[in-house]
């Protein structure tokens, strides 16, 4: 039973405080009509005195002005004075100057503030002092009276406190004769019959458990314990009964409990304000808590404290849910069941995939919801590993080939029906190939995802970007503009941001390396495009890119397809060529200044076409190296070169200090096996280290110093040299050239062409180059001499040896067997 609140917040307490405020209230506001009626009666009374005040006054000053007798204007004021109201009075001529005046301090008390309020402070009365009844008419004055109106109202104040405080007196009284009055008939009564109330047992309740006095058997109070009365009665009948119902239903209740309990999916009943009436073992296990700490609550509660991002979607589903539910009931009918899919996290934080069915239902008179949810995520995650299979690089993340071109094809469609244009691009590493071979797939792995996570960085998230190949990215920009000419101005800007970014260095963990990459663009829609033309038009474009050394974009145009066909008919041509081994070697003299002596020879590739006859290395290296096949014809011209000086050495052609150069291209020398081969090549054709002098170039060094070093390194041990190749067309980098373990600086023919002329700085850049090897104790060659001045310069400024036109054409290994056999004598003086 509820025990009787504090005493402030009992009826008797509230009553007894109302009567007292409003009877002191009402006598306070009789008291202030009053108040009132007497100030409006005292103003009047001080404006007549004030008036009267100054008309007694007038006559003697009159006489006193007429007379010019100041001391009666002094009596004058001075008698006014003499009055508590007045603080200043002045007799003054018609040319306002005084005859007489006086003035005294206003009296300061605590109504003055009071004063201020209700009127002002003070308060000037003049009166005119005519002579007209005298002989004199001209002679006119005027007294003026200054009035302290704190002084006047002092009665007043006084007369306004007792009325006050008698009103006060007269509220109280009233106030505690009606309380006391009500106290008798009402509160007192009220209280004895809640003390009989509250020492009722639910339990045992007699027929007629409350009684009250026979004076109120008969009024409200006597109603009221009849009411409570029939009402207790009533009350234990239906405890008798729902103690029947409670025993049935907590027997039913165990074997549904039971039941659910065994089933593996989360059951529970959810009312219509989203708390959970019931709930299963499953339930309980997914939030880690027991029953009693679920029941009750709402589930987006439940779920708050795991994550409030879920719970607040929770709570978004359930509220459209409890809506559509109200709107079925609005026209009548059965809301189906429902059947939803949610993201939820567990108590541990495990993110689950929860599929469940809602089903509308009444539970013990109110509407809820059964459902029934289990746990999906097996399902989903081996679902999303298959879809991730079919439409995602697993290196990368990225959409791969086929949904990329999935989306290539949608656009398209969009496109053409909203005269859109868009554009679809071809990225391609150009220097991955090197990287892939020579520091293994990990390293190419690694910058493939380094470069697909740039790629991202760099470009606007409407733009799709896909692996499509080895090391070909492909990006879909939609959207470029209306017209052919703003998509094609929109994708070379895209083409150029990408082609500046990927300049970048990337750092992986086998170096630090610069790539160089290329792109073609293929735009769309026309009449009959689809996702395969577009993309063998952008393929076919960055054929061209690639044909132009790399490094750049191009637009795919129509003219472009009889070039790519050209080209494939090149490279099969080669792969014909490398396969019944069309290639060979000729010979370029190396020549020493000094005396012109024979010193070795630079191997120079030719293919030897069954159709078209000798064919010249500026034709089909660069279709070499974008076919991938420069490796195998880099292998295949070492294998030429060794072998060729193999059989010189065994007919005694060539000496033992003469050397045989043979240049490397990056895919060779970054390729893995690089030394391994090498050293291989050397055991099989049984050619001295010494005679073999290998040939790179700048560019080739500057993609990995530390490997290039350690691969020179590894050969020079065994005596092979090195070469740097056409010095001064790269990077020329001076801090690299030092710790460089080469022996030879190959000043390349673009200086030397220009050397002799007079308006030519490459003299200067020929002497500069030349005392920098000597300097760093570097025999230097020069190519491309094919005069004598040339020589004579080359010669004047102590450069070592050279090759030429101006000695030999490169010629083929038997004319230069017999160059050698015809200069024998002076090979032997070398």
């Amino acid at each position: 039973m509820t025990t009787s609140g504090p005493a402030r917040q009992r009826l008797a307490w509230k009553l007894t405080k109302t009567i007292l405020v409003l009877s002191v209230a009402l006598g306070m506001l009789l008291s202030v009509v009053q108040i009132a009626l007497d100030y409006r009666q005292h103003s009047e009374a001080l404006d007549q005195l004030f008036a009267r005040i100054a008309n007694t006054a007038v006559p003697p000053a009159r006489r006193a002005l007429q007379t010019l007798d100041p001391q009666l204007a002094e009596e004058v004021v001075e008698g006014l004075v003499l009055h508590d109201a007045v603080t200043a009075a002045y007799v003054t001529d018609e040319f306002g100057e005084t005859l007489a005046a006086i003035e005294k301090p206003a009296k300061s008390s605590a109504t003055s503030l009071l004063t201020g309020l209700l009127n002002e402070p003070q308060r000037q009365i003049s009166a005119p002092l005519s002579a007209a009844n005298l002989d004199d008419a001209s002679v006119t004055g005027e007294l003026r009276l200054e009035f302290d109106m704190n002084q006047a109202f002092l009665p007043f104040f006084a007369r306004a406190g007792r009325m006050l405080g008698l009103g006060l007196i007269k509220g109280l009284v009233l106030g505690l004769i009606l309380v006391y009055a009500l106290r008798r008939l009402l509160t007192s009564p009220l209280h004895k019959m809640t003390r009989t109330i509250r020492t009722v047992d639910p339990d045992n309740i007699s027929r007629a458990p409350v009684t009250v006095d026979p004076r109120h058997a008969n009024d409200e109070l006597g109603e009221l314990a009849d009411t409570f009365n029939a009402f207790a009665i009533r009350t234990r009948e239906l405890l008798e009964s729902h103690a029947i119902a409670e025993r049935n239903v907590k027997e039913s209740s165990s074997q549904l409990k039971l039941i659910m309990d065994t089933v593996p999916h989360m059951i529970f009943a959810r009312a219509a304000d989203d708390t959970i009436l019931q709930c299963n073992r499953a339930f309980t296990e997914f939030y880690g808590n027991n029953m009693d700490a679920l029941i009750g609550k709402r589930h987006s509660e439940l779920q708050a404290p795991i994550s409030e991002t879920e719970a607040e979607q929770l709570k978004a589903r359930y509220d459209h849910y409890r809506q559509k539910l109200k709107d079925a009931r609005s026209e009548n009918k059965r809301l189906p069941r429902q059947y939803e899919k949610m993201l939820l996290s567990n108590a541990i934080g495990d993110r689950r995939w929860i599929e469940s069915m809602q089903l509308p239902m009444e539970s013990l008179g109110r509407d809820c919801t059964l459902v029934i949810a289990h746990d999906v995520t097996d399902r989903i995650e081996a679902q999303d590993k298959i879809d991730q299979l079919a439409f995602e690089d697993l290196l990368t993340g990225m959409p791969n080939r086929r949904l990329t071109l999935d989306r290539l094809g949608f656009d398209i469609t969009r496109s053409r029906n909203n005269a859109a244009y868009g554009a679809f691009m071809i990225l391609d590493l150009d220097s991955f190939k090197t990287i892939n071979d020579s520091f293994g797939h990990s390293a190419g792995d690694e910058l493939l995802v380094q470069v697909s996570r740039h790629l991202r960085q760099i470009l606007h998230e409407e733009v799709t970007i896909g692996r499509i190949g080895g090391d070909e990215f492909g990006i879909l920009a939609p959207d470029l503009g209306k017209q052919p000419s703003d998509a094609a101005t929109g994708a070379e800007f895209i083409a150029q941001t990408i082609l500046r970014e990927l300049k970048r260095a990337f750092s992986l963990q086998a170096g630090e390396f610069h790539i160089n990459s290329s792109i073609g663009i293929a735009l769309y829609p026309d009449a009959d495009s689809t996702a395969e033309s577009v993309l063998r038009s952008a393929d076919t474009a960055l054929f061209q890119a690639k044909q132009q050394g790399g490094s750049v974009y191009r637009m795919f145009t129509e003219s472009m397809k009889l070039a790519v066909r050209q080209q494939l008919d090149l490279e099969l041509d080669l792969r014909r060529a490398l396969k019944d081994s069309e290639f060979c070697l000729h010979f370029q003299p190396l020549v020493r200044v000094t005396d012109n002596v024979i010193i070795g020879a630079e191997c120079l590739l030719r293919w030897n076409h069954p159709n078209k006859g000798m064919v010249y290395p500026d034709v089909f290296i660069t279709a070499l190296e974008q076919s991938g096949f420069m490796l195998e014809a880099g292998d295949a011209v070492i294998d030429l070169a060794f072998g060729q000086l193999q059989q010189w050495q065994r007919e005694g052609v060539w000496p033992q200090t003469a050397r045989l150069s043979v240049n490397i291209s990056p895919s060779q020398f970054f390729d893995a096996s690089f030394v391994e081969k090498i050293i291989q090549r050397l055991r099989v054709y049984d050619v001295q280290p010494t005679s073999i002098e290998l040939e790179i170039t700048e560019s080739t060094v500057m993609q990995d110093i530390r490997g290039t070093m350690q691969k020179i390194e590894a050969l020079r041990s065994m005596g092979v040299r090195f070469a740097l190749d056409d010095f001064g067309t790269g990077y020329s980098s001076l801090s690299y050239l030092k710790l460089l373990p080469v022996d030879v600086l190959k000043i390349d023919r673009s200086f030397v062409k220009d050397a002799i002329d007079a308006t030519s700085n490459d003299a200067a850049i020929l002497q500069t180059i030349i005392r920098l090897a000597r300097h760093l104790k570097l025999e230097v060659v020069a190519e491309g001499v094919e005069t004598q001045p040339h020589l004579d310069l080359l010669r004047d400024n102590g450069c070592d040896n050279y090759q030429g036109y101006l000695y030999s054409r490169p010629v083929g290994a038997q004319a230069f067997r017999e160059l050698l056999l015809s200069r024998r004598d002076a090979l032997t003086s070398v």
